[in-house]
């Protein structure tokens, strides 16, 4: 048997479990993906690199990412929201 540590164990479960919560639905892990790669995204941009996402989907999972504080929306004079990703404590 290996002795090295094991840090998902020292992470703890109760903290596991709320990532994954937060995490775990179908699409979060690929809206964080793709805005893993891009400084800023447009809403549009975002819907049309995941393209067979809805419309209300997307819009529903990028407020649970934001209320969860892992990304970041930014309204501008020209009415268009981009989305950028947080690199905080919480991801």
């Amino acid at each position: 048997m290996n002795n090295k540590t094991c840090y998902l164990k020292e992470f703890g479960y109760e903290k596991f479990e709320r990532v994954v919560n937060i995490i775990g639905q179908k699409w979060k892990l690929r809206i964080i993906y793709m805005l893993a790669f891009n400084e800023i995204l447009r809403y549009g941009e975002l819907k049309r690199l995941l393209s067979s996402i809805t419309h209300k989907i997307l819009t529903t999972q990028l407020k649970e990412l934001e209320k969860d504080g892992l990304v970041n929306r930014k309204e501008n004079q020209q009415f268009t929201t981009h989305f950028i990703p947080l690199y905080t404590n919480n991801g």
